[in-house]
């Protein structure tokens, strides 16, 4: 890795450590990483910014700043024709949909998103977006597509051995559980799903 690279993912980090906290520092961090991502003219990282930044923007609820955001960098993504970045784009606009309640174009991003990333062949990304997947199934009350695609997500997180995924799908299965007043059930999840 090159040293302008790792200067962008420190930025990045840094960035996203204070996201919550000071999102205007957060976008002036990201910004001097788009900066040198420019300068460099690497795109894939130009990308990953703008997404910084929506998010950024999305934890802010700015949600107009985080989806104009995300135009941009789903522009850029399809000028250099990758899936990757699209797809990251894609579950950008999922999410920020998903808090706008816009339950439809969200579910429709995460499964764009989705059929993306089941092209390449990074699992931990794959089934990260199945459990988003499953998060909008759930909160549209269609909880038997959503444990579908938590029990999928719980199944290759526990492959790889993947332990906040583990506890991430787990956690949403004991919700889906509680939401469909099987308790019991739930309660047996979402102990499995603690720490230690």
């Amino acid at each position: 890795m090159s040293n302008y690279t790792t200067k962008i993912d420190e930025l990045l980090k840094e960035a996203g450590a204070i996201r919550n906290s000071d999102p205007v520092k957060s976008i002036t961090l990201i910004n001097e990483a788009i900066s040198i991502a420019r300068e460099k003219n690497d795109k894939p990282k130009e990308i990953k910014c703008l997404i910084g930044i929506a998010l950024t923007h999305q934890t802010s609820s700015r949600f107009s700043e985080a989806l104009e955001t995300l135009v941009r960098a789903l522009d850029i993504s399809m000028e250099i024709n990758s899936d990757e970045c699209i797809s990251d784009c894609y579950s950008g606009f999922g999410n920020t949909y998903f808090y706008l309640n816009d339950n439809d174009r969200a579910l429709k991003y995460h499964l764009d998103g989705l059929k993306l990333r089941e092209k390449g062949t990074d699992q931990s990304r794959i089934a990260f977006s199945i459990n988003s997947v499953g998060v909008v199934y759930a909160t549209m009350a269609n909880f038997q597509l959503a444990e579908e695609f938590f029990q999928r997500s719980l199944d290759m997180n526990t492959k790889l051995n993947n332990i906040f995924g583990i506890r991430m799908a787990m956690n949403n299965i004991g919700v889906a559980s509680f939401e469909q007043k099987k308790y019991d059930k739930s309660i047996k999840i979402l102990l499995a799903a603690l720490p230690g």
